[in-house]
C-alpha cells in the first residue's frame, strides 16, 4: 500500500480514502496502524496542495487523524499525538499554536474530545521549558512541617476603599428605599 501511494493522484486518493478510513474501527491493531500511516502520508504530502480535490481529501484525512488521538490503543494515541505535536503541523509558539488549535484542529466529528486534545497539545509546550523538570519546592510535601494558620484580617475593605465601586453606597440606599416602599404598599 505504501509503495503505491506516491503514484496516485489526488482524485484517486479521494476515492481511496473512504475505504482506508473504514479501518478506523477495525479490531486489528496492525490494520489501524497501517491506516494511520497511510493517512499521515497523505496529510503530509497534500497539506500544501491547492485545489478542491486537495481540500476535500485533507478534510476527510484530518478527521480520521484527529480520531486517532482518542483511539483505544495507547501506542496509536501517542503516535497521533506526536504527529499533531510536530512543528510541521502545529507551531511551537504558544499564541500561534492556540490559534491553530482553534482554526485547524476543531472538527464536528471529534467535538467530544476537542477540549481534551487541544489542551494536551497546548500544554505540551510547557515540557519544552528548561524549568519543566526543576522541582518547585525543596522538600516533598510528606516531609514538610505544618503550623497553625493565622487569622485572616477581614478589615481589608477599610484599607481599600478606593476599590469600592463609585456609586455602590447610593445603589444600596436606593435599593433599601425601594424595598421599604414596596413593603408599605403591600401593607397599606
Amino acid at each position: 500500500v505504501r509503495g503505491m501511494l506516491p503514484h496516485l493522484s489526488g482524485e484517486q486518493l479521494c476515492s481511496l480514502v473512504p475505504f482506508v478510513t473504514a479501518f478506523g474501527s477495525h479490531l486489528s491493531l496492525e490494520c489501524r496502524e497501517v491506516m494511520y500511516d497511510v493517512l499521515t502520508w497523505i496529510y503530509n504530502n497534500f497539506s500544501t496542495s491547492e485545489g478542491e480535490d486537495a481540500k476535500e481529501l485533507l478534510a476527510a484525512v484530518k478527521d480520521q487523524l484527529l480520531l486517532g488521538l482518542s483511539d483505544d490503543t495507547e501506542s496509536i494515541r501517542l503516535k497521533m499525538f506526536a504527529f499533531w505535536n510536530h512543528e510541521n503541523h502545529l507551531a511551537s509558539d504558544t499564541l500561534a499554536r492556540l490559534t491553530q488549535l482553534l482554526a485547524v484542529l476543531y472538527s464536528t466529528s471529534t467535538e467530544k474530545s476537542f477540549l481534551h486534545n487541544s489542551t494536551n497539545l497546548l500544554l505540551e509546550l510547557t515540557s519544552r521549558s528548561p524549568d519543566f523538570t526543576r522541582s518547585i519546592f525543596d522538600a516533598p510535601l510528606s516531609e514538610c512541617t505544618f503550623g497553625e494558620y493565622r487569622n485572616i484580617d477581614l478589615s481589608w475593605q477599610q484599607r481599600h476603599l478606593q476599590m469600592t465601586p463609585l456609586f455602590a453606597a447610593t445603589q444600596q440606599a436606593t435599593q433599601a428605599q425601594s424595598l421599604s416602599s414596596d413593603a408599605t404598599d403591600t401593607t397599606g
